[in-house]
This record gives structure tokens, sequence and C-alpha cells, in this order.
């Protein structure tokens, strides 16, 4: 009998450590989701920039309300920062550290963001758009590499977290 229960106890240890392996691992494919959609969201924001004549504060709610991923909640946090603040540059680096927690974005990702900070509601829509279009290039590099860590590094953490918790129930059976 308490053979089965020691067998039962290695097996839930091991899928334990399995899983947290796995859900660390999911943060890549996070990373490269959320890239995905912040591009695209960046596109439609260039949109309501150029075309619409929309004013930032306006456009950042509007497609906030649009937009459940990425740049939605960024978007969001940038429309309740423009609220409040005098400038957009403020308001824009303002969202991302309020967003950061919420984003699977590491610092290079974050600083592509935040060199948006010195062209938002500064210059002229048509400036403005190819900053929008710079930013977005560098986004989509970033997503290719994101995608390769995603593959990579995935499937690593997974296998690492299963063989920790082998490892854990040798060390104590």
């Amino acid at each position: 009998m308490t053979l089965y229960i020691r067998l039962l106890l290695a097996g839930v240890a091991t899928f334990a450590f399995y899983r947290a392996g796995s859900l660390y691992g999911l943060q890549y494919v996070d990373r490269q989701r959320q890239l995905r959609e912040l591009r695209s969201s960046l596109r439609a924001l260039e949109t309501e920039v150029v075309y619409g004549r929309t004013t930032l504060g306006s456009a950042f709610g509007r497609l906030a309300a649009l937009d459940l991923g990425a740049g939605g909640v960024l978007f969001a946090a940038m429309a309740r920062e423009l609220a409040g603040v005098a400038s957009a540059r403020e308001a824009w680096l303002a969202a991302l550290e309020a967003t950061s927690a919420q984003l699977a974005l590491n610092e290079e990702d974050r600083g592509i963001l935040a060199s948006l900070a010195s062209c938002l509601g500064q210059s002229d829509p048509a400036d403005q758009a190819a900053h929008l279009a710079l930013v977005r290039e560098m986004l989509d590099e970033r997503h290719s590499q994101a995608a390769e860590e995603a593959r990579r590094n995935g499937r690593l953490w997974s296998y690492l977290g299963g063989l920790a918790g082998l490892g854990m129930v040798l060390l104590v059976f």
C-alpha cells in the first residue's frame, strides 16, 4: 500500500514540476503573441492619426475599446494617462510603466515602444506615421526573434521542469 502512495506522490511531484516548467515556457509564446498584437495595434493607431485625423486621447480610447489584446491593454492605460497628464510623451512612458507587469515584453521591446514617446503628439501626422512604421518594423524583427526563442526555449523549460521533478523524486525516495 505504501509503495502505491509513494508512486502516486512521485508522479504528482514530477507532473507539478513539469507543469511549472511549461508555464514558465509559455512566457515565450505570450511574448511572441503580444508583439504581433502590438504591431497590429500600432497600424490601427497610424490609421486613426493619419487618415482619421483623430486626437490622441480619443484615438487611444477608441482603439482600447476595440482591441482586447496587448495593444488594448497598453492603449487603455495610455488613454487613462492622457486624461491626467499634460504631455503625450509623459503619458506614453507612464502607460508603458503601468502595463509592464501585464505584458510579457522584455526591456528591449519596451525600449522600442518607449522610442515612440518622442513623436506622439509632437509632430504632424505624416511624421508620426513614419515613426509608427519604424517601430512596427522593429517590432517585426523582435517578433521573428521571439518566435525562434519560443520554439527553442518553450520545450526546453518543459523538459527541465520534468527532469527537476524526477531529480526531486530520486532525492526524496
